[in-house]
């Protein structure tokens, strides 16, 4: 789509060439009168490239447009106006030439002259770059970096020209660079922001040693090998009455360090508390003291402090459920979450004497409004709260899975961080009541993976083993991914006591699922590693896996997302051996606390006790020249693994399609200048072939150059080639000055790994 011009102008040089210049504005509104440029006689126009070693990727360049002001402040309002919505485009003899945006952080003009003086316009291509984040998620291409890099660049007209690329398959076939990828998540910092574009281009070149330069109307892509193999060449014309030579630099060696940026987790499993109005004043809070069974008139001594109010963290939250903020004031523990069952302050079946502390709060208890919040309920199909979705990067190795744990507080004691007494429960025995009938429970749940639309892809299942009574051989590593979305009933969390499941709940105070290997009835319990086969439960092994569900890691990545519906079920271990359903209501009526945090879902091994997928960084050395004394060393934020880990944020893959659905796989070997191996060892030959001897490096003013980007000779330097590393171009002489560094080509001995 074109954009109004607003002012434009021509010039011709000393060689007979005419410029255009044409500045553009992006807006809906039409100019009324388009602007005449008035150039400067001597400097009308200099495009700078600043200069670059050969190893740096991007080559960024700047446009000093030099206008005469007819009127004091006529180009004032351009700088005012939003970064990115003014451009040029310089042509040369009609044919586009450069492109490139408004740099609004540079602007100066004589004040003490009221019109006819010169005002410099400066422009940018890659400045924007620097200003906007990645907006990609997910897996993304380099082509995808490339092409929305153009757009908010407003280089849209410029032709990506890869026709000086030499990275090859190892046979010999031409690579897809486009195809190359990475998680977008690399560029994600603690804060959830994200890079910008500029940074993200550059991490993504450095490693496969490419190259990006706007000259001549073109974008081009391309390596040093392929530039002296394929650019064509052209002598230096001097220019000017002095030249300068010297030599570029010589490294002794090089080490590269690619920093994986592992990050495991993927739902952080937490929330925070934002309602200031109550937040703020401790009064707002509702308060629960330590019940003191042996202190009769005793003064209250408060244990914690509750707040009900808004958050943040979630997708959604019930309408009726509320987030929280647990204070601990003399005991309890700090937490944040979401308040589904809260009891009132009330201890119904005390017989202290009056004036005591519990008699005075059971004879202040509201008995009509027993709760806070709601009444506990049985299981149903709506949802209490639902995550966001979380981006579950590829994976083609067995060796990983997904943990979800998810905390519950679901508790009958008036303090369920004091230990049950006759004093700390609404009716007698309530306490060990709740601890026999809810031996094994289980929490409804969801787990979907979307695509970026938000299209359902699969939903992970275990309702077979939850239902069952005991599937072991899997060791809770049961359940599979299925097509399309999960519903109510398809996946459980189960929550018990590995060691005494008969006799004790796995809820008490805070309590966090554990494996679900269904509910192993005496029938089936052989099958386990059990202490003691005839008597015991203690289920040593899944005591040592700790906490959480592991879930295969699903066959596609895509965007994750957990919800969690009404209710929680409890099962009992009858008289008679096996395990039977407990009365629910009966149960549901004693629960004062039914308390959510927010589900923590994280990438682990599959071995090792379900371990975090941690990496080392690794590092690549190469001899360069033993005789030099300069060291090079570059950091990676992208490249290649010994361990493919899901984890590993910075690792390259290459991204096909496969029919209908893509297909990743980590990258591994390419080639270039005949010379296997990964990204890093190539990037090792471009650095040894330009940086190993010597390379002439000249300076001086010359002639404009012919073509746009070229490979030059000069008259006295024989058959050598040189690259120009930086370049200074005054469109009114037709003259550049330049400096030029002899290029090498590709001559890397693998010896020196």
């Amino acid at each position: 789509m074109s954009k109004p011009i607003i002012y434009q102008g021509e010039f011709v040089s000393q060689a007979n060439v005419v410029w255009r210049v044409e500045i553009w504005r992006d807006s809906n509104e039409s100019s009324s009168a388009l602007g005449e440029l008035s150039f400067d006689a001597n400097e009308s126009v200099l495009i700078e490239w600043g200069e670059v070693s050969k190893e740096e990727p991007l080559c960024p360049s700047t446009a000093t447009i030099k206008v005469i002001s007819p009127a004091d402040g006529t180009y004032q309002n351009l700088y005012t106006i939003k970064a990115g919505s003014v451009g040029a485009h310089i042509y040369r003899d009609g044919q586009l030439y450069w492109a490139g945006t408004l740099d609004a952080e540079f602007y100066e003009e004589p004040y003490e002259t009221r019109d006819n003086y010169v005002v410099s316009l400066t422009f940018s291509d890659f400045g924007m770059l620097d200003r906007v984040p990645l907006p990609l998620r997910g897996i993304v291409t380099l082509q995808q970096v490339l092409d929305t890099a153009q757009q908010c660049a407003a280089l849209e007209r410029l032709t990506l020209d890869t026709s000086m690329l030499s990275l090859q398959h190892e046979d010999g076939l031409l690579y897809p660079f486009g195809n190359i990828a990475v998680n977008a998540d690399n560029w994600r910092d603690d804060t959830g922001t994200y890079a910008s574009l500029k940074q993200v281009l550059t991490d993504m070149l450095q490693p496969l040693a490419l190259r990006l330069v706007s000259r001549g109307g073109r974008l081009y892509l391309y390596d040093l090998h392929g530039l002296y193999t394929t650019a064509q060449r052209e002598k230096i014309h001097w220019m000017g009455s002095s030249q300068t030579l010297s030599v570029d630099k010589v490294v002794n060696d090089c080490t590269l360090t690619f920093s994986p940026n592992v990050e495991n987790t993927l739902l952080t499993g937490e929330v925070t508390y934002t309602d200031p109005a109550s937040i703020s004043n401790i009064r707002t809070a509702h308060t629960y003291f330590k019940p003191l069974p042996y202190a009769r008139n005793a003064p209250a001594i408060d244990d914690f402090a509750i707040f009900l109010g808004a958050g943040k963290g979630l997708d959604y939250v019930y309408n009726g459920a509320k987030y929280f903020s647990l204070l601990p004031l003399s005991g309890g523990s700090q937490a944040t979450g979401v308040a589904w069952t809260i009891a009132n302050q009330r201890l119904k079946d005390t017989t202290w004497s009056s004036g005591s502390v519990f008699a005075t709060a059971a004879a202040n208890a509201d008995t009509t409004h027993p709760r806070l919040l709601n009444e506990p309920r049985a299981v149903t199909n709506e949802v209490v709260m639902r995550s966001h979705r979380a981006y579950v990067p590829p994976c083609s190795s067995p060796d990983y899975m997904l943990r979800l744990t998810l905390p519950i507080l679901v508790d009958v004691r008036y303090n369920p961080f004091q230990e049950a007494s006759p004093v700390n429960e609404t009716e007698r025995n309530d306490y060990q009541y709740f601890k026999v009938r809810a031996g094994w429970t289980f929490l409804p749940i969801a787990v979907n993976l979307y695509d970026a639309q938000g299209n359902a892809l699969m939903h992970y299942t275990n309702r077979g083993l939850a239902q069952s009574a005991g599937i072991l051989s899997s060791l809770g590593l049961g359940g599979r991914w299925e097509d399309g979305e999960g519903e109510y009933g398809d996946a459980w969390l189960a929550y018990y006591d590995p060691k005494d499941p008969v006799e004790n709940t796995g809820l008490s105070g805070w309590a966090s699922n554990r494996p679900c290997i269904g509910r192993a009835d005496i029938r089936q319990r052989t099958f386990l590693p059990l202490a003691d086969n005839n008597k015991s439960h203690a289920y040593d092994i899944l005591d040592s896996f700790g906490v959480g569900q592991p879930i295969p890691y699903p066959p596609i990545d895509g965007y994750v997302e957990v919800k969690v519906f009404y209710g929680i079920t409890f099962f009992d271990y009858g008289e008679e051996g096996g395990w039977s359903t407990s009365d629910d209501y009966d149960l549901l009526n004693k629960i004062r606390w039914m308390l959510y945090k927010a589900p923590k879902l994280e990438i682990a091994r599959c071995y090792g006790n379900f371990a975090a997928a941690e990496l080392d960084d690794v590092q690549h050395r190469a001899v360069v020249n033993p005789d030099a004394r300069e060291h090079m060393s570059l950091d990676l934020a992208c490249g290649t693994h010994p361990e493919t880990a899901p984890s590993a944020r910075g690792q390259l893959y290459q991204h096909h399609l496969n029919g209908r659905r893509t297909q990743i796989a980590p990258l591994t070997a390419l080639q270039r200048a005949g010379d296997k191996g990964s990204p890093e060892r190539l990037l090792l030959n471009t650095i040894f072939s330009q940086f190993s001897t010597r390379h002439t490096k000249l300076s001086g003013v010359c002639a404009l150059a012919q073509h746009p980007l070229s490979l030059f000779t000069e008259a006295c330097q024989g058959d050598r080639v040189f690259i120009a590393t930086g370049l200074t171009a005054n469109l009114i002489e037709d003259t550049q000055e330049a400096t030029f560094v002899e290029l090498s080509p590709e001559s890397f001995r693998p010896s020196n790994v």
